[in-house]
């Protein structure tokens, strides 16, 4: 697998864990444990993508593997990007807490 391949499965996860977080895609036993999970992940995976692109940026290569690598920042980019905008579609900015 390529870059170009784990960036569109973890931009295709980024979107499903945005629609959990934000009730669009509610699951029946514990929808609100489950947003709350999904938000962590999102938050550890945002903080290694910083560091990921940081590190690859001194050392000129991807940082586990570049499936990996794109799998991260696809991720990333839907979940933080649709944040936003609907974040600034509600009239809301989005501060980090």
């Amino acid at each position: 697998m390529t870059y170009k391949n784990g960036f569109v499965i973890g931009f295709i996860t980024g979107f499903v864990a945005w629609l959990i977080t934000g009730g669009y895609l509610v699951f029946l036993p514990a929808p609100y444990v489950v947003s709350q999970i999904v938000l962590l992940i999102a938050v550890i995976l945002f903080i290694g993508a910083v560091l990921f692109s940081i590190y690859s940026a001194f050392r000129r290569g991807s940082v586990i593997d570049p499936t990996v690598d794109g799998a991260i920042y696809g991720f990333v980019c839907a979940f933080d990007l649709l944040y936003i905008a609907s974040a600034i579609m509600a009239g809301q900015l989005p501060l980090p807490i």
